[in-house]
């Protein structure tokens, strides 16, 4: 073979094509704002690939979970991010991942002000083809609170970045 920009010398001198496609992937929001019990583990409602995309369609949209394709098992990015509004300071929130496995990929945080917080959390998980993901809020702001929506107020996404 020849070298072209895109593909790259191995060490075995052989070309091969330089990356992956990173393939499935997904990015969903909500199409409106959701309320979030005060203190109460609530499932975010990602409704929507408006502004965003499934390349598989893994995404299930009634359910609000991800579903790895069949033959597409491997290593997976995923990451969730939202504005939760009318904060108050010195209050707890979580975000966390759910997955066929159970909770994965959690994080916390403290408010620190009344303004809203933007809470974003990521992992790496091996998942099989069948496994199912879903992103889960809790927070004790004393009351309901709304999310952002749009692809720039709440969004969950991933993907595959190795067989």
């Amino acid at each position: 073979g020849t070298a072209s920009s895109s593909t790259f010398l191995r060490g075995d001198q052989t070309y091969a094509a330089a990356g992956e496609t990173n393939s499935p992937s997904f990015l969903t929001t909500l199409s409106g704002a959701q309320s979030i019990a005060n203190t109460t583990d609530v499932t975010v409602g990602f409704n929507s690939t408006t502004g965003g995309f499934d390349t598989d369609s893994g995404f299930n949209t009634g359910t609000h979970t991800y579903t790895i394709p069949s033959g597409k098992g491997g290593k997976y990015y995923m990451y969730t991010g939202f504005y939760l509004a009318s904060n108050v300071a010195d209050k707890f929130w979580a975000v966390k991942f759910v997955t066929t496995s159970g909770q994965r990929g959690e994080i916390y945080g403290n408010s620190n002000s009344a303004s809203g917080v933007t809470p974003r959390a990521y992992m790496i998980q091996n998942f099989s083809a069948g496994d199912t993901v879903f992103v889960r809020i809790y927070h004790n702001f004393g009351g309901a609170k709304n999310t952002g929506n749009g692809i720039q107020g709440t969004y969950f996404g991933g993907f595959r970045i190795a067989t």
